[in-house]
């Protein structure tokens, strides 16, 4: 059983994102919650030339209430 996502933290990707998650910053900032490669990968996200899981929207989800 995943834990909620608090209220005030549940529209952060609409800031962040638009909650698409193919979205990319200036930064190469990338997915829904906008994490960079070095941040993504101290939060166990794969990030290769095939996967990248801050694209995945459970896992990044996961990633980001670790990280918050």
């Amino acid at each position: 059983m995943q834990p909620e996502i608090p209220p005030d933290i549940a529209l952060l990707p609409l800031l962040e994102s638009g909650f698409n998650p193919a979205a990319v910053s200036h930064s190469n900032a990338v997915g829904l919650w906008q994490f960079l490669r070095g941040t993504s990968r101290l939060l166990g996200l794969k990030t290769d030339r095939w996967v990248d899981d801050r694209r995945h929207i459970e896992r990044s989800t996961d990633a980001a209430m670790r990280h918050l």
